[in-house]
């Protein structure tokens, strides 16, 4: 349960639990499986467990504090979680079976479901899609999109493509929808409504994974990591995600094509600093910008690009993420 020779120690306080360095390197390292894994409600619990202890640093316990925060923020179905509540929380590892398969083993379970249900229903894609168009919620239609990725009706592909060109929903929901077209094999151009105008997208440069997307889009993140990674090393993880949620909120739009653009100098560096701001007026309500200048080098040649990414990014913000839970 704990890294060999060294245990949680229990004392008589209120919330009695006291954590030795060791034991708050190994809590360290869970929070990043979950983390890297986009287990936000096991982080959250864990995070839950963490900020009630004892003997853990005081720029540690802040850190905690934000990233909670943060996950709150970005989820706000995580806020109703209670510490104490899951194997994380107590400290319990996980089976090997789900260290070793990731999501990938999340896509298999996903893949056989489908088929079970198809094998049961052999109208159970038509069914999909008619929760895409009934769907009350965003979160039902991802839900849809994510199994419709392995149903294997080949009529599903032009039903999608029909539901996407005629219905303009959240820009999440859009992407997810190329993206399921991608992985059915689908190619050529799709249009549809977002933002009250109509845009293109080439279903087969739409990417799937992180390492899908142009050079300047990772540099950015890239970027950010390297000047973080000393003083605030779980600020990646923030801007990681919301990078990718802004990723998909201006695909097919000019933004996003200004952004894969980036490779001009000093552009990775402009977006960068925009983002980072932007997140940490976010988590902590305010951010030094003449230290973020230093930091990523940002001259006077580069400023109304820093302002004019920033401007973007606060606008993404301010449609697209909920607004933070009240503190307790």
């Amino acid at each position: 349960m704990f890294p060999a020779g060294e245990v949680m120690i229990i004392v008589e306080t209120p919330n009695n639990v006291i954590l030795l360095p060791a034991t708050v390197r190994f809590y360290e390292k869970e929070l990043t499986v979950h983390l890297e894994r986009e287990r936000y409600e096991e982080a959250v619990k864990l995070l839950l467990f963490l900020r009630d202890c004892h003997g853990v640093a005081a720029d540690k316990a802040e850190e905690w504090s934000a990233l909670l925060n943060w996950l709150q923020t970005m989820f706000p179905e995580t806020a109703l979680l209670r510490p104490g509540e899951g194997r994380a929380a107590a400290g319990e590892p996980e089976d090997e079976e789900d260290e070793e398969d990731g999501d990938s083993g999340e896509e298999q379970y996903v893949r056989q479901y489908v088929s079970d249900k198809s094998g049961q229903n052999r109208a159970y894609g038509l069914q999909l899609i008619e929760l895409l168009h009934a769907a009350a919620s965003p979160e039902r239609q991802l839900m849809a999109l994510e199994q419709l990725a392995f149903a294997e009706r080949s009529d599903l592909n032009e039903l999608i493509i029909q539901w996407l060109a005629t219905t303009e929903t959240h820009p999440m929901v859009q992407f997810r929808a190329l993206q399921t077209l991608k992985k059915r094999g689908c190619k050529g151009a799709v249009r549809f409504p977002k933002f009250g105008r109509t845009v293109q997208a080439e279903v087969e440069d739409t990417p799937v994974s992180f390492d899908d997307y142009p050079g300047p889009i990772r540099d950015i993140i890239a970027r950010i990591e390297e000047i973080s990674e000393v003083s605030q090393p779980d600020f990646s993880y923030f801007a990681r995600q919301t990078w990718l949620e802004f990723l998909a909120y201006a695909y097919a739009t000019p933004i996003y094509r200004d952004v894969a653009a980036a490779d001009r100098e000093g552009a990775v560096d402009a977006w960068a600093a925009a983002l980072h701001r932007m997140l940490l007026e976010l988590i902590f309500g305010a951010a030094d910008v003449a230290e973020l200048a230093e930091l990523y080098g940002i001259t006077s040649a580069l400023e109304p690009e820093w302002e004019a990414a920033y401007k973007e990014l606060k606008r993404f913000a301010r449609l697209m993420l909920p607004v933070p839970p009240a503190a307790p």
